[in-house]
């Protein structure tokens, strides 16, 4: 095992369980097989996501710290952005993975991404790639159905990159305020409203020109679609309950497109990186609260109660607070 940093032997870790919500543990900290790579945390970010078990996906920005005596393709000061497994639940100031880093999604950083950008790369890159599989053109028309993390930035980046005129819906009154404030042009009630009788109206019976479906139950799903016009596309941006018995047949005759599921690039994760950057993703409608791993025990059992609804940026007792280097 090759060390770049000295290592603590004991660090302190959160777990989420639902209904029981966060603890603290003492752990000690893993060192490397000759395959593997021991990441130190940076910092994390969380964000709502219904589709997931507790409410929310991880993102970790971390760097190198050790690897194993085979290792040849990680070395020190290499930062990394991880899609989270959300099922672990598990925050871990030092992990191990294997050199590939599967099953994780990842993007290498280079600077100078601040460590609150580096939070929101990867919801910001799959809402960049939700974009572009829908080939939004300036001025259409879109119906963003659940509004978490990644389809708030959906709506802010076509309102303001495409001029998109959004439909933005959700049951939730907070979520539907963000997307207001990201740029929304018709914020949906549900189940108050019928998506597809308030675009139908609002667009004189054309609708709209693409869908994103967000994790709801299908039922509304099965309504949007209802909403889309001649030759509409839609593409689903997580896992929708119910989606399983989610039939779009009946739509297929007015040549719609159910566009597949697809993980992000490099390319989206690099015109994410640019946006951020240019300063076109504008943080302080996402709701997002920066804390400390010891604060997470204070937060309520369910995710859905959390204040901000929507994005959490948690440091490590000995996170470096400066830029990602």
């Amino acid at each position: 095992m090759q060390a770049f940093y000295p290592l603590p032997h004991n660090m302190t870790t959160a777990q989420f369980r639902p209904q029981q919500g966060w603890s603290l543990n003492s752990r000690a900290v893993p060192l490397p097989e000759d395959e593997e790579v021991l990441f130190r945390t940076l910092a994390w970010g969380l964000h709502g996501d219904r589709s997931q078990e507790g409410g929310f996906r991880t993102s970790i920005v971390s760097e190198v710290v050790a690897v194993g005596d085979a290792i040849t393709v990680w070395g020190s000061g290499d930062v990394v952005v991880l899609d989270g497994n959300p099922s672990l639940l598990n925050l871990s100031p030092y992990f191990r993975l294997p050199e590939s880093l599967e099953p994780l999604s990842h993007y290498r950083l280079t600077p100078p991404l601040s460590l609150e950008d580096a939070c929101l790369l990867v919801p910001v890159t799959k809402a960049v790639r939700v974009l572009e599989a829908l080939d939004i053109q300036q001025g259409e028309r879109v119906v963003v159905l659940g509004l978490g993390l990644v389809e708030q930035i959906t709506i802010l980046l076509a309102r303001h990159l495409y001029g998109a005129v959004v439909f933005a819906a959700d049951p939730n009154p907070t979520l539907r305020r963000r997307g207001e404030y990201n740029g929304a042009s018709r914020l949906i009630r549900l189940p108050e409203e019928s998506i597809s009788e308030t675009v139908l109206q609002e667009t004189r019976g054309e609708g709209a020109d693409a869908l994103v479906l967000g994790s709801l139950p299908s039922a509304f799903g099965t309504d949007a679609f209802a909403g889309l016009g001649q030759s509409g596309r839609a593409v689903f941006t997580g896992l929708m309950p119910g989606m399983v018995s989610f039939d779009a047949s009946g739509f297929r005759e007015l040549n719609h497109t159910l566009l597949p599921h697809k993980d992000p690039e490099t390319r989206h994760f690099q015109r994410a990186r640019k946006l951020l950057l240019s300063e076109d993703v504008e943080r302080t409608n996402l709701g997002g609260v920066a804390m400390g791993l010891e604060e997470l025990e204070t937060l309520p059992s369910e995710p859905a109660s959390w204040e901000h609804r929507i994005h959490l940026q948690i440091n490590p007792p000995t996170s470096r607070q400066a830029q990602t280097q």
